[in-house]
């Protein structure tokens, strides 16, 4: 499929035995929403994450804009457009929400050339764009409810300038409101 902008091809993947991916193949084009559904254990946080780079496929390709980006690890394919947040959060505890959400921004090849000052300002531009006004972006991570510590691992996701974003159970912890 030549208009795909990530295509899914015979994807498999094997743990201790069990098998977690058989055959998977899907095809994204750009502006697509896909979901993913499936009991607990059907492979669903496993295709997530063999797309963004932290578990490798047993056999299979993933192509992304006409590149097969198969087993990449994670830097070189948030790098070339591919973002996740998982089921289980990976924020720091011990750090703002602000230096959460730019962490990822701290290096580049050119090495560290980053202002924390900007960031905030770009982190309230982000919450006001989503419609949170009641958090403020220099609030330790560790302080946050569940649901608002949620919120924050998906707007580090969306919030990023990326080709293919994976949202493994965003909703999972959050409350009705």
């Amino acid at each position: 499929m030549d208009n795909a902008l990530l295509q899914i091809k015979n994807l498999y993947k094997k743990f201790r035995g069990v098998q977690a991916l058989y055959n998977v193949s899907v095809n994204v084009k750009k502006g697509e929403i896909h979901s993913i559904i499936g009991e607990n254990g059907a492979g669903k946080s496993t295709l997530i994450k063999i797309i963004s780079g932290v578990v490798k496929a047993d056999q299979g390709d993933i192509i992304l804009k006409n590149e097969s980006i198969i087993n990449l690890p994670a830097k070189k394919l948030f790098n070339k457009g591919v973002s996740a947040s998982y089921q289980e959060n990976s924020l720091f505890d011990n750090l703002t929400i602000t230096q959460n959400l730019f962490i990822s921004s701290l290096y580049s090849d050119k090495g560290f050339n980053f202002s924390w000052k900007n960031s905030i300002s770009k982190t309230k531009k982000i919450l006001d764009y989503f419609g949170i006004n009641n958090i403020n972006p220099l609030e330790i991570v560790s302080e946050l409810p569940p649901e608002t510590r949620q919120i924050i691992e998906i707007l580090k996701t969306v919030s990023r300038k990326v080709d293919i974003i994976c949202l493994d159970e965003p909703t999972a912890s959050l409350t009705e409101n």
